[in-house]
């Protein structure tokens, strides 16, 4: 799926775990990185998805190159299911 040069790598809708990961237009113009940053945020919304951004630095600017929005939808998975989700993601 694009949307304006935003790409989905992941996305899962499954009885425990709510996830999608997209890149940004940024991850295909960036030739050399030389350092990322995973930040996150949690508790902001009121679906409680927890946000992740992985970002490097250009030129002194910050620069997003993807985003990882995800919700557990309960506190028990058959098969670890967000920490198997936020490995694929960070793998994609």
């Amino acid at each position: 799926m694009r949307s304006k040069d935003f790409e989905v790598v992941l996305y899962e809708d499954i009885e425990y775990l709510a996830a999608i990961a997209f890149v940004t237009p940024f991850w295909s113009r960036v030739e050399v990185v030389h350092d990322i940053v995973i930040d996150s945020t949690f508790k902001t919304n009121a679906l409680r998805f927890k946000l992740f951004a992985m970002s490097t630095n250009i030129g002194g600017v910050g620069m997003p190159l993807s985003y990882f929005l995800f919700n557990k939808r309960r506190d028990e998975s058959r098969d670890g299911g967000s920490d198997s989700v936020r490995k694929q993601t960070l793998t994609a």
